[in-house]
């Protein structure tokens, strides 16, 4: 009989907040149940122009648990979710967060032509972002949820941006290692225009911060970004409300952000941010750690070739299960680095090398100004990007930039024939590859870039929901950053 009305006045608490919030509701869509779990097919862009799917399962009850606790249920849908904004210009970021439950018309998208490189403000420091919001009923009451996907990089700016560690102080004649900033200039300002979206479609939507559920992702550039917005919730200087065990924080293949020797980015108040990285993908090798640069949170190491005996290279299941799950979503076979970790090594002990501390990236010689000459080791970098890169609005599909277009152009005799014949440049999913066209095993170029794909992070992801996480990190269940 007690549990009888025990259930009985936990229908009537729930009915009556869903009247109460139907009629005077401030967030963007209504309630949804916490007990609703759907499974669907993730889109997202492949090699340029072909949109491929993988498939994950979303529950809402999947953020009931404490945001502290690496959960391996959300890594999955949010890794693909990371990948999706990169078609945004075909609205599969909108297709993957309707199917998780948020309304299409409350979502609020910043991308392509919205972001003017040459806002006085921001400049080339700019990131595409979505930003969707909905309000559910988890464990007994209702919570808002605002979900924040922060885009990779896109086009040559981007690129730049992510060069610029400290341009600022850096143009100075006299550039001194006090002028280093404690974080990278160009994620740090990125991060700072999400926040002024974030914040005002949070107030705008009457999101509840106290109850909110907050969860923020993103790959490569968008993974630095969410690694500083992550760490913005932690210390109260984004959503002040959100209490501890409320952010979600997933950065998969993110760069360095932290500059500052003397800061502590692996303190446990940002126990929440897990960050997913390659040993073999160079990305979050920059900027190097011989520049004092970290991230915060906590560094997932995924397994690598050179962590496996010559045995398990073939037998290990979890790292066959990625590869075979890269072929299904690719159509190429993966391939690691040429050398493993020593390939990816390479760039930053070279750049190491070249210039041992930020000041000397900048670094310009009084022999060399007194000569008229204005070149640093940064400005050649960004001069090789500038060049070897198309601008944006040059580039034949802009959501992924002219840099994985060149690195990626080994499409299939039978997409192309395909394309010819119907002209459809986007949705055209292939069913087989031709793999005369595979790239070499010793293409480095294409090895790097396959280190670094979503497709390889995905299937990561797909491994670890079939054989744990134990089965795909190396320092697992450890967090600690020891590989760097």
């Amino acid at each position: 009989m007690g549990k009888e009305r025990a259930v009985s006045t936990s229908w009537f608490i729930r009915v009556a907040c869903a009247a109460a919030l139907l009629l005077g509701a401030g967030c963007a869509t209504a309630p949804v149940r916490d007990w609703e779990s759907k499974t669907f097919e993730f889109p997202y862009v492949h090699d340029y122009e072909v949109v491929n799917r993988t498939t994950f399962t979303w529950r809402d009850d999947f953020l009931s648990a404490d945001s502290r606790a690496y959960s391996q249920e959300l890594a999955g849908p949010l890794s693909a979710l990371a990948a999706s904004v990169y078609g945004y210009r075909h609205d599969l970021d909108v297709h993957a967060l309707v199917e998780m439950g948020f309304n299409a018309a409350s979502l609020y998208r910043r991308y392509g032509r919205d972001l003017d490189y040459a806002d006085a403000t921001y400049g080339r420091d700019q990131v595409g972002f979505t930003l969707a919001a909905k309000r559910i009923f988890l464990d007994g009451a209702l919570h808002d949820v605002l979900f924040v996907v922060v885009r990779g990089t896109y086009g040559r700016d981007e690129w730049i941006s992510n060069m610029n560690i400290c341009n600022t102080p850096g143009r100075a004649v006299d550039f001194a290692p006090e002028q280093v900033p404690a974080l990278h200039e160009g994620f740090r300002k990125a991060a700072d225009a999400v926040q002024a979206a974030v914040e005002a479609y949070v107030a705008s939507n009457g999101v509840d911060c106290a109850s909110a559920k907050v969860v923020v992702t993103g790959h490569s550039r968008g993974a630095a970004v969410a690694n500083l917005l992550g760490a913005r919730l932690d210390d109260g200087k984004l959503l002040p409300g959100v209490r501890p065990g409320n952010a979600f924080v997933y950065a998969f293949a993110p760069p360095n952000t932290v500059l500052d020797p003397a800061a502590e980015p692996d303190a446990p108040r940002y126990g929440n941010i897990f960050n997913i990285v390659n040993p073999e993908d160079m990305v979050p090798l920059v900027p190097i750690t011989k520049w004092s640069s970290r991230r915060y949170g906590r560094d997932l190491l995924l397994k690598h070739y050179d962590a496996l005996s010559t045995w398990e290279v073939w037998t290990d299941p979890a790292y066959n299960a990625m590869k075979d799950e890269f072929r299904t979503m690719t159509g190429y076979e993966w391939w690691h680095t040429p050398f493993g970790t020593n390939s990816t090594y390479l760039v930053p002990a070279v750049l190491g090398a070249v210039a041992p501390t930020v000041p000397d990236l900048y670094l310009v010689t009084k022999d060399q100004r007194d000569a008229g000459n204005t070149t640093s080791v940064h400005s050649i970098l960004e001069m090789m990007v500038f060049r070897s890169m198309d601008p944006v609005s040059d580039a034949p599909d802009p959501s992924l930039g002219d840099d994985v277009r060149q690195l990626t152009r080994v499409y299939s005799k039978m997409r192309d024939s395909k394309r010819a014949e119907d002209g459809d440049d986007y949705f055209y999913t292939p069913d087989g590859r031709d793999f005369s066209r595979q790239p070499g095993i010793f293409d480095l170029p294409w090895r790097l870039s396959c280190m670094h794909a979503t497709q390889t992070y995905i299937g990561w992801m797909k491994a670890a929901e079939l054989y744990g996480p134990a089965a795909v990190y190396r320092n697992w269940p450890s967090t600690e950053n020891k590989e760097r």
